[in-house]
């Protein structure tokens, strides 16, 4: 198993299936592995989707209607990027001897640990995932 690589970027976009159909153009072996909602702070519920491999995708997110977006800045269709470790408790130790402190945990399966860090001033925040399996079917688990 390969610990250390990128694991997703993560998007926010205004059309999901134009995208959908697009990465899956570029990359034909890429499915949906993944789709749901979520609510935001202000009750909306928002579509998501995982599109790639068993190993890396790019998580897509619906943009609230009528948003403006843009690749960069203010309102970036940019929200984090992840990597894989080996070790999460010893990477966040690393990390907070650079006084980069944990933001938060994200979530979890059996199998997949998850924190988030800020890398300030720039406020980019790098999700730091763990798998204690090399089995797609128990690394990727969705609902």
């Amino acid at each position: 198993m390969n610990p250390h690589r990128l694991e997703h970027l993560n998007v926010t976009l205004t059309d999901l299936d134009r995208a959908t159909r697009a990465l899956q153009a570029i990359v034909p072996g890429w499915s949906v592995r993944g789709a749901g909602t979520w609510d935001d702070a202000d009750g909306r519920a928002h579509a998501w989707r995982h599109v790639g491999d068993d190993f890396q995708y790019l998580a897509l997110y619906a943009a609230t209607p009528g948003s403006a977006l843009q690749a960069t800045g203010p309102h970036s269709a940019f929200n984090h990027l992840a990597l894989v470790v080996d070790d999460l408790d010893a990477t966040l130790a690393r990390l907070r001897a650079l006084d980069i402190a944990l933001d938060h945990i994200g979530g979890g399966t059996a199998h997949r640990r998850s924190a988030y860090v800020v890398i300030e001033p720039e406020r980019l925040q790098i999700e730091l995932v763990a798998y204690d399996s090399a089995v797609p079917a128990e690394r990727n688990i969705y609902g």
